[in-house]
Formats: structure tokens, sequence, C-alpha cells
């Protein structure tokens, strides 16, 4: 998600529920657990399920449409964002109301003219060839990576973002409240972390930081 959006930021507060509906053998870790993250411009609700194998998805849920990455394969559907008279809601108006909120609607937004029409978009899906094997450039770019020192695709910065996202989701799930982000804990951690790069100190100080706040209650470090 972050390599796909470019966010490269910590979600603000997060929410999770779940529990074991399978594996009762004297766990305690959850076989199915789903967390709501709130991000600056967007919202992620992802989860992990041990009682299914049908597979997982990337979706993405857009204004002008919806990407979904299904193992190997992308699919691309568009949205029609045009303008479109209320429909559902208006099923319960009196009739005469609702004839006249039409008629108003259809001379606010006249049908455009024949040159000015827009072929509607269809959905497009896109594959990888046969025998691909992902592993191979995911080594390839990493050792290229290397051999340059020019920072990867997916950096330390990505991963700095992405772990403490995990960290966040149990206590959410096991008290059932709000889990709020705390910042001044990760810049006051980043503080102590050495001369090194922004990069290095983000890094570090994901591991020696727990950063989140139940809500209600004062940060935990």
């Amino acid at each position: 998600m972050q390599v796909i959006t470019g966010v490269n930021t910590y979600p603000s507060r997060a929410y999770s529920t779940g529990g074991l509906f399978r594996f009762k053998d004297g766990r305690d870790f959850p076989d199915m657990i789903y967390t709501l993250y709130d991000y600056p411009d967007f919202r992620s609700s992802i989860h992990c399920n041990l009682n299914n194998d049908s597979g997982e998805h990337l979706a993405f849920y857009g204004t002008k449409g919806t990407l979904v990455i299904q193992d190997a394969t992308l699919t691309y559907t568009p949205q029609d964002d045009s303008p479109q008279a209320e429909s559902y809601s208006i099923g319960g108006w009196p009739k005469k109301l609702r004839e006249e909120y039409l008629e108003q609607w259809q001379r606010e937004h006249p049908p455009a003219a024949p040159l000015a029409s827009v072929v509607a978009e269809t959905a497009e899906s896109y594959t990888v060839p046969e025998h691909y094997n992902d592993t191979v450039d995911h080594e390839a770019n990493f050792f290229a990576s290397v051999r340059s020192r020019k920072a990867p695709v997916e950096a330390m910065q990505s991963g700095a973002s992405v772990r403490p996202r995990t960290f966040v989701r149990m206590p959410c799930s096991y008290d059932l409240t709000n889990c709020h982000w705390s910042p001044v804990i990760v810049r006051d951690a980043l503080s102590v972390c050495g001369p090194e790069s922004a990069a290095a100190r983000s890094g570090k100080a994901v591991f020696i930081s727990c950063v989140f706040a139940h809500a209600g209650a004062s940060p935990i470090l």
C-alpha cells in the first residue's frame, strides 16, 4: 500500500476487532483480525483471516475507479463520475414532488452535444507473463540497489511506517479501544538514535518504540 500510494507516514488512529473462531487449541493469538486505520487523506481496512484459504486481494477504492490486485493480476474498473440524478431516495417521495425534481434536474443538466460525448471506459486487467517469478525480480532489485547505493523501490522508510501499524493493531483488538499514534514520542525516539541518516534513525525508532496511546490514556513507550 505504501509503495502504490507513496504514503510513508503513520496512521493517526486504529481500531481492531477479531477473535479465535477455529483454532481453539490453547493459543491466545486471534485467528481472525480486522483493523481500520485513519491516515491523513484516506482510510485503510486490513485483515488477517486464518480460517479461509480462498486467497486475498489488495483493493483501492477511489472516486474515479477501483484498482484490485488479486494474486498476479491487476484489474482497473472505472467509475462513472458524471452528474447523476438522485434515484434511490426519491422512490419514497410523492409522485408530483418526484416528477418536479426530475424535470428540474434535466433542465440543469442538459444532455451533452453529440460531438462532446465521451466513450465509456471499460475494465482493464493486466497480468504477469507465464512462468514469471517475482522473487527473482525482488532479489535483483535489492542487489542492484546495494551495488549502486541507490534507495530501493521500497526503502527503509516504508518498513518504518508499516511496523508500528502492526504493533498498534493488537492492543486495540484485545482491549476493544481506539489506539492513537503519538508523533511526539516518535520525535523523541528519533532524537536519541545518534548521528545517523534519517532512514536509519526512523528504522531504529520502530524497534525501540511501540508508540501508541489508548484513547483517554497517556502515550506508551
